[in-house]
């Protein structure tokens, strides 16, 4: 359904992923706010964030549930 924009019309796939945590000084390291969402009506999801625009537009949404940040090593 995200895929497909009927969630959140306009969303796509950024390529990027990650895996596991670094310590908050290292220089490989992003910034990621965490996200999820539990409603009858959707699939139990998460959504990431390196944007700080978007983190804090997302964290105004109610839809969504901040669960704080994590830092993080970018792949692509």
């Amino acid at each position: 359904m995200l895929d497909a924009g009927i969630i959140v019309p306009g969303w796509q796939r950024t390529g990027y992923n990650f895996t596991g945590a670094l310590p908050p000084d290292d220089p490989r390291g992003l910034f990621a706010c965490r996200f999820s969402v539990r409603r009858a009506s959707v699939p139990h999801s998460h959504f990431f964030t390196i944007d700080h625009a978007e983190c804090d537009k997302v964290k105004a949404n109610p839809f969504w549930t901040y669960e704080g940040s994590r830092s993080i090593r970018k792949h692509r």
